[in-house]
């Protein structure tokens, strides 16, 4: 990491406080979203890309530095476009939905935690569209992805900015039912079909529809047996994720 852990009132000298607020979003007044027509106008062009397998969807505003924002939980891109309004004037600004987000694909397998796949496809995605050395920056979710990127891909990271730092046993105990527990139970009482019917896999598959053959076409002792261990990843008593005090020192 060129410029090494990153905290502070300010990405690369721009000041949150001092902006104005970008303009509110015109297509449903139901949303409580505020960002630029510029990125209203450009969400319908973003492209997918094909990172290790899985299917990303990104998108990108204007040039300069690159910056990755990355949401909170398993929030797809449009929670973090006003800060992208902010930022696009002065840098290269990437967003994207991480594997089982958004509109990108649900891959629900693998040898590794959920969290080392989000941040070796962000890693990945940063190579494929040119745009490393990036700054990260991210909250909750985003924040332990972006710490997990820059410890394990450090050639693809300048600085962070991260947010809400979340990990921990207590954490793990209190988040992992809704990151995990309520789809083992939506799987356990009635198979993959169940699960497509929770609101969340609804939405994902509503967002891109070719989730739901992904989804339905799973074993679902398969995808209970992935689910359980993620869970289990997800609840270790390390201060970020998987991420051992060791790799943050």
């Amino acid at each position: 990491m060129g410029e090494g852990w990153y905290g502070g009132e300010s990405v690369l000298g721009i000041q949150f406080g001092s902006a104005k607020p970008p303009l509110k979003d015109t297509r449903d007044s139901s949303l409580p979203l505020r960002y630029s027509s510029e990125l209203q106008k450009k969400e319908h062009q973003m492209p997918y890309a094909n990172v290790n397998g899985t299917n990303l969807y990104y998108e990108e505003y204007g040039t300069g530095p690159a910056v990755m924002l990355t949401p909170g939980g398993r929030n797809d891109t449009n929670g973090l476009r006003p800060i992208a309004a902010l930022l696009s004037p002065h840098c290269r600004v990437i967003l994207h939905d991480r594997r089982n987000c958004g509109k990108s694909d649900i891959v629900i397998g693998g040898e590794l935690s959920e969290q080392h796949a989000w941040g070796e496809e962000m890693a990945g995605l940063l190579k494929q569209i040119g745009a490393a050395p990036a700054y990260l920056a991210g909250g909750s979710a985003g924040s332990r992805t972006s710490i997990t990127v820059a410890v394990r891909h450090p050639e693809v990271v300048k600085g962070i900015y991260v947010w809400e730092v979340s990990g921990g046993p207590t954490s793990g105990d209190l988040m992992s039912p809704g990151y995990y527990g309520q789809y083992i139970d939506a799987a356990e009482q009635g198979g993959m079909a169940a699960v497509a019917e929770t609101d969340y896999f609804a939405q994902r598959i509503e967002d891109n529809p070719s989730n739901r053959d992904r989804l339905m076409s799973m074993d679902a002792k398969e995808f209970l047996s992935v689910m359980r261990r993620w869970q289990a990843e997800f609840a270790r008593p390390n201060p970020v994720g998987d991420l051992t005090e060791e790799e943050l020192d």
